[in-house]
């Protein structure tokens, strides 16, 4: 199942937690900082976590794309090429053109039903495309390798005709 680390500012909280608990219904592993405790290296346990998982989902205000720590958080997702998914929270949040590109769920009213809905669908469809992607490789890199131990069987002629 899915893994998901939420990305927020303190200032969407309560959004946040509440978010967090309708997905942690449906996926295993939902991970924002609420767990960090005293002593904890909390920036290598963050960078851990994105590394995992599966889904990076931004929380989207004025306040968190204006973060440092946010944007430090959204620029290693991107860089590990994490299913970046953008939920607005906040009405009127200027969104930079870089995030603009990306579709995102619109819940600056809260969180309905058709927000929701919207989210776990995308969440599922993106798993499911993610598992279908590596079934394409592994079955490409059987047929490679078949091929390699079948290539100095086949007659130089039959590839001429080929082509």
């Amino acid at each position: 199942m899915s893994s998901i680390f939420i990305c927020y500012s303190r200032v969407d909280q309560q959004m946040t937690e509440h978010l967090a608990l309708l997905l942690r219904k449906a996926f295993n592993h939902v991970w924002y900082d609420d767990n960090l405790h005293g002593g904890e290296e909390w920036w290598s346990e963050i960078l851990k976590e994105i590394a995992a998982c599966q889904h990076f989902v931004l929380l989207m205000s004025d306040a968190s794309l204006n973060s440092d720590w946010c944007q430090k958080e959204l620029n290693e997702a991107l860089r590990l090429n994490k299913h970046i998914l953008p939920v607005l929270v906040r009405a009127r949040t200027h969104i930079p053109d870089d995030l603009g590109r990306i579709q995102h769920i619109d819940m600056a009213t809260g969180v309905s039903v058709e927000g929701l809905n919207q989210l776990y669908a995308t969440l599922i469809r993106h798993a499911r495309e993610e598992t279908v992607a590596k079934a394409r490789q592994k079955q490409s890199n059987a047929d490679r390798r078949l091929l390699e131990r079948l290539w100095l069987f086949i007659d130089g002629l039959y590839i001429e005709l080929l082509n």
